[in-house]
């Protein structure tokens, strides 16, 4: 378990995916209102993944998004009765 105490957390609302033979590099932006007319972004992160570990990211976060939407399907449903 990863302890999560003293981690540093980003919000980002932009992402680029490059990739090497040997690794996956996540980069992580944020496009801010002014930056929409320039297409221009400030980079926050990188992560670099082997190509193993992004392979799992895909699946966690594929079931992560699955397990948000149904939820929230769930709420708006129960929100319209």
């Amino acid at each position: 378990m990863i302890d999560m105490a003293d981690v540093k957390r980003y919000y980002s609302n932009l992402i680029n995916i490059t990739t090497t033979p040997t690794e996956v590099v996540l980069d992580f932006g944020m496009l801010t209102q002014e930056h929409h007319e320039q297409k221009n972004a400030e980079k926050v992160v990188s992560v670099v993944l082997n190509p193993g570990i992004a392979a799992s990211l895909v699946n966690v976060l594929g079931g992560a998004i699955h397990e948000h939407t149904e939820k929230m399907k769930k709420l708006i449903k129960e929100g319209k009765k």
